[in-house]
Formats: structure tokens, sequence, C-alpha cells
């Protein structure tokens, strides 16, 4: 397996009396130690990766194509209601498809 040097287990011995700590009672080589300690890093470097770059460059991007697909959902929707409101079938119905259509092909 070429992934060994990553599996605490492996090569494995009793604990040194140098590895031991909290009175004796933790090993720093045991198994649930090492999964404790790299999980607990890893969890904070999520957290600061989360915020580099500072500002978050995305943030301006996604703001404006939030607030410009809310404002198409609401106009289509305004222009859907108002079709099936009215009197009788007309083109209408096909603009709105296509605006559905088209308002699915974009790429956010």
């Amino acid at each position: 397996f070429m992934m060994d040097f990553i599996d605490p287990n492996t090569g494995r011995t009793p604990c040194p009396d140098y590895d031991k700590v909290f009175f004796e009672t933790i090993c720093l080589s045991e198994y649930w130690f090492v999964v404790f300690i790299t999980t607990i890093l890893g969890c904070i470097f999520a957290v600061i990766v989360t915020f580099v770059p500072c500002p978050l460059l995305n943030e301006r991007k996604a703001s404006r194509e939030m607030t410009t697909m809310a404002a198409t959902l609401s106009a289509i929707w305004c222009e859907s209601v108002d079709y099936i409101c009215g009197s009788e079938a007309s083109v209408q119905r096909y603009k709105i498809e296509a605006k559905i259509e088209a308002l699915q092909d974009l790429e956010m």
C-alpha cells in the first residue's frame, strides 16, 4: 500500500515513557490522540482558509448575481400570474417559457 506512511497504526510500538503526558495517562503516539489532533488542526485550518483572501473576492459578484436573479424571478412570476389571470391564451406563454429556459442556461 503506497499510503502506509499516513496510517498511524503502521509500525506501532508500545508507548515510550517520553511520549506520555498528563500524569502519564495519554500517549502522544496513540492512534486516537493522533486522529484527534489532526482533526482539530484540520478544523482550524479550514476556518482560516475560509477567510483568506480577505476581503472575499467573490462576495461582490455573488451579491450582484443574487440581486439580478431575484429580480428576474420576480418578473417571471409577475408575468406568469398576469398570463394565468388573463382572459385568453396568447403568445405571452411562449415568451415566459423562453425567459425560464434562458434562466436555466445562465452560468452562475
